[in-house]
C-alpha cells in the first residue's frame, strides 16, 4: 500500500545540532598555557619546550574544538599540576573540586548530545 506524498507527516523529532562551546574550548587552551608558564621554573627544558610547542600548535589551528582531547597527551601538564599540588594543599583541593565539577558538567553535556570531546 503506497502513501501519497501529501500524507507524509514531517519528522517531529528535533534535529540535534552540535553547538560549539568556544569559551569552554578556549579555557582548555589556557590550562596548558598556564602550565607552560609555571613549568618554566619547575620542569626540565625539554618538558617545558614540549608544552610550549603543543600550545603553539593548538592555538594556530583557528578551531579549538579538539583541544580538550589534545590536552590529555601533554604529560608535562600533569607533572606541573602535581608539583603545584604537592606544595599547596589548597590548590590540590581546589583542583580536585574544580575538575570533578567540570567532569560532571561535561558528562551532562555529552549525555544530551551537546558537546563531544
Amino acid at each position: 500500500m503506497a502513501l501519497a506524498s501529501s500524507c507524509l507527516v514531517p519528522a517531529t523529532r528535533a534535529t540535534v545540532e552540535p553547538e560549539h562551546h568556544d569559551k569552554l574550548d578556549f579555557g582548555f587552551l589556557l590550562v596548558p598555557l598556564g602550565a607552560a608558564i609555571a613549568g618554566l621554573t619547575r620542569l626540565r627544558i625539554s618538558y617545558s619546550a614540549y608544552i610550549w610547542t603543543s600550545v603553539g600548535f593548538f592555538s594556530c589551528w583557528g578551531m579549538l574544538g579538539s583541544v580538550p582531547r589534545f590536552d590529555l597527551v601533554i604529560f608535562p601538564l600533569f607533572i606541573v599540576l602535581a608539583l603545584i599540588g604537592a606544595r599547596s594543599r589548597a590548590f590540590h583541593l581546589g583542583y580536585v573540586v574544580a575538575s570533578s565539577m567540570l567532569a560532571a558538567l561535561v558528562m551532562v553535556m555529552h549525555s544530551q548530545w551537546n558537546w563531544v570531546a
